[in-house]
């Protein structure tokens, strides 16, 4: 009984999360209409992004995903760009930071939103 409990609950919390990701605005990788929650806060800006060699396309219609600075708990480190399988109806959002307006600055990380979807954050 307690198993089928726990089962009802995870169903539950996840039908929830459409609602959720619609209301946000935002894309987070994984759900199926995606969102991106911000969820890396630190206290100064990312270096400025590296000039980077982008290798010739793979294949017909691959998608850039351009390389910036991540955060490992630490301090800035940069992700290289690569190409990736192009999704029908989708649109790639390139990682990026954001400053706030009471300081710091937030990560959004890269992430498909649908063509449809309009962008859900400030500008950069």
């Amino acid at each position: 009984m307690r198993r089928i409990l726990l089962w009802l609950a995870a169903l539950t919390a996840l039908a929830a999360l459409p609602s959720v990701a619609q209301a946000h605005g935002r894309m987070m990788p994984g759900v199926g209409i995606g969102i991106a929650a911000p969820g890396i806060r630190v206290a100064f800006a990312p270096p400025a992004p590296r000039v980077e060699y982008r290798p010739a396309m793979p294949y017909q219609g691959a998608v850039w995903a351009p390389g910036h600075w991540a955060w490992n708990g630490y301090r800035h480190v940069w992700t290289a760009g690569y190409y990736q399988s192009p999704r029908r109806g989708w649109v790639w959002e390139p990682a990026h930071w954001q400053p706030q307006f009471a300081g710091g600055f937030v990560y959004f990380p890269g992430h498909w939103r649908q063509s449809w979807q309009p962008v859900a954050y400030y500008s950069r």
